[in-house]
């Protein structure tokens, strides 16, 4: 089905153009920084990071810490995959760098010496500690590259961005166990991945095996000292099906993981169940979400993932209408649905396009999804990137902004949002959307109260309100005074959780089933977007 589903993304009616502005920029100012990822000594052609491997930025305060698995060519311009990567060290508000690391392993003479990042993460002492996948060259006629790696780390000083401690097994020990690699670009969810320990290492992964006409889905846990060497394993039996059916895991915290797992879309009693592991695999919730969703759908994948939510897509297409019938559901880790956005790629005018690009978002300021488009409709016109949220059935543009130029393309390829409602983007840039086209990367934070996003920590958006809202306090009954058309009223506790929504509303609003205390209440239309406190008493 994905392969359907994009196919209005991916036409190839551009002719090869140089790019204008480089990093992109915007008509609208909403742009608070840009950062171009720019390998070294490598070929302009050859600017290629893994998206599919996205590795989420850690944010400590005001600094940000970007990551990106680079992918080279060999010389005769095949893929060598993942074989370095690059690590930068911002200012999160002005985007001031103040350090970068660049590895590039590629040997053009031999096989690559191919490692990638694994797992990030920032130490107490405010060092950076990087886990690696090690696909070392072949000895003795062992198999220990492309699929199979080993366990690597290095250690960068967060304050001067210098390597000051690294380890990598011996390659030549013919008694290490090699371990699944990230090499083939699946979403970062369901990466096989290293830990570093005070005494090794431990390894997570996804594995597979048929039992007679069942295939059993498990997870593998490896334990492993610091020379690599395995000490034990466990696994967990997460379902048996006709396939392998959809499987993710995430880090929810240092204490647990979260799992969504499904059987095959065709199995007779399909469900969709997510569960909350310890780090030892022992089970300490689980709750099934098949309920949630459309009855029919013939697509379903894992999109977004943060600490606090995720989200769930389904697709169909409608061959009678010929439409393409697209449905995201949000969860908190709890496992509860937070959110529903749909939308309809319409035949005839969105498969008519230049190209164009859907990727969902998670609002954690207001608890919702956030559609990300990017698209140009004529080669004559600018691209666009909107910000589409929920409305009733349907969903409305939030915020639109224009390329500068009409020569620069870019699509988003994955999207976060900051604590304060600012929007990280990974975009990427190219002269032709196609796979024969130059694609250069950058990562873009974009201001979120320009782009329409109100932080927690405020009553009301950067613009002035304009409705006024009365009785405050009130002991049920809200009258709206001035709203010119009727407008969805999302209700927020003052812990940023949506306690209640209600359509149609053109005069007022009743919260008097509402327990007394403070309340905000999100006013949004095609016109207005505004935030007003409300004050319940009994």
């Amino acid at each position: 089905m994905k392969h359907i589903l994009y196919l209005y993304f991916l036409l190839f009616s551009l002719s090869s153009v140089a790019q204008q502005n480089l990093p992109l920029k915007f008509q609208e100012d909403v742009v608070k920084w840009s950062e171009l990822i720019w390998m070294d000594n490598v070929k302009e052609n050859n600017q290629s990071i893994d998206y599919g491997l996205v590795i989420p930025p850690i944010v400590d305060n005001d600094t940000i810490y970007l990551f990106n698995n680079y992918k080279g060519l060999y010389e005769n311009n095949t893929s060598a995959s993942l074989c370095g990567f690059v690590i930068k060290k911002l200012n999160r508000t002005t985007g001031q760098k103040y350090w970068e690391v660049q590895r590039n392993y590629t040997d053009y003479q031999l096989h690559p010496r191919r490692k990638s990042i694994s797992v990030p993460e920032l130490r107490s002492d405010g060092n950076l500690v990087v886990t690696l996948c090690d696909e070392s060259e072949p000895r003795l006629g062992r198999k220990s590259y492309w699929e199979y790696c080993y366990p690597a780390h290095m250690i960068i000083d967060g304050q001067k961005g210098i390597v000051i401690d690294s380890h990598f097994v011996d390659y030549a020990d013919t008694s290490l166990t090699t371990f699944f690699s990230n090499t083939f670009s699946t979403p970062p969810v369901i990466n096989p991945r290293f830990y570093l320990t005070e005494d090794g290492y431990i390894f997570h992964s996804y594995d597979a095996k048929w039992e007679g006409t069942k295939l059993t889905n498990f997870m593998n846990k490896a334990y492993l000292d610091s020379n690599g060497k395995l000490i034990h394993r466990d696994s967990i039996v997460l379902f048996r099906g006709k396939g392998s059916g959809i499987f993710r895991y995430f880090d929810l915290n240092k204490d647990s993981i979260g799992m969504i797992f499904a059987p095959s879309l065709y199995e007779d009693n399909f469900s969709v169940k997510y569960s909350i592991f310890d780090r030892d695999f022992k089970i300490l919730d689980s709750t099934y979400l098949s309920h949630h969703f459309v009855d029919t759908f013939s697509h379903m994948s894992f999109r977004t993932v943060v600490p606090t939510h995720f989200i769930i897509q389904t697709a169909i297409q409608n061959w009678d209408d010929r439409n393409q019938y697209i449905h995201d559901y949000l969860f908190n880790t709890k496992g509860q649905l937070i959110d529903k956005l749909n939308h309809t790629l319409r035949d005839g005018i969105d498969n008519g396009i230049v190209y164009g690009w859907l990727e969902p978002m998670i609002d954690i300021i207001n608890n919702r999804i956030l559609l990300t488009h990017s698209r140009q409709n004529k080669k004559s016109e600018s691209t666009f990137f909107e910000l589409r949220v929920t409305d009733g059935d349907d969903n409305r543009v939030l915020k639109k902004i224009h390329v500068e130029g009409i020569r620069d393309h870019f699509r988003t390829q994955w999207a976060t949002m900051m604590d304060n409602g600012d929007i990280l983007l990974l975009i990427q840039q190219f002269d032709l959307p196609s796979p024969e086209g130059l694609r250069l990367y950058s990562w873009i934070m974009l201001d979120g109260a320009k782009m329409g996003i109100v932080t927690k920590t405020k009553d009301t958006p950067a613009t002035q309100n304009h409705l006024k809202l009365y009785p405050n306090p009130t002991t049920g009954i809200v009258t709206i005074e001035t709203l010119d058309t009727s407008a969805k009223v999302d209700i927020y506790d003052l812990n940023g959780s949506l306690v209640q929504s209600v359509h149609n509303v053109t005069l007022e609003v009743n919260i008097d089933n509402l327990p007394s205390g403070i309340y905000i209440l999100n006013i949004m239309n095609y016109q207005i977007n505004e935030r007003h406190r409300i004050i319940k008493m009994e």
